[in-house]
């Protein structure tokens, strides 16, 4: 078992991006030469893509989990709650 699978287990840093092609092939091309492949938690579909990553960096900065850039300290629980959160407020951001 991935310690990516435990929802129990706190946070890790965490890249909260967004991809206007194919979000794997984005993540290929980032980190071509690493020795431990990313993982995907998350994918989220959606026209709003930079209105939902700009919300959900802002409410992890106002939870100081902002490490630098698009990184912050969390997990894919915690993203979820963010989004579900943030498409009860704004639906028309999901799809």
């Amino acid at each position: 078992m991935s310690p990516y699978d435990d929802e129990d287990l706190l946070f890790w840093p965490c890249k909260i991006g967004k991809a206007d092609k194919e979000p794997e092939a984005r993540v290929k091309a980032q980190t071509s030469g690493v020795l431990v492949p990313p993982h995907i938690g998350l994918l989220f579909r959606t026209d709003e893509h930079s209105a939902l990553e700009k919300a959900i960096h802002g409410i992890l900065t106002v939870r100081s989990r902002h490490l630098k850039k698009e990184w912050f300290l969390t997990n894919p629980k915690e993203v979820r709650e963010i989004y579900d959160f943030i498409i009860r407020a704004n639906p028309y951001l999901g799809l």
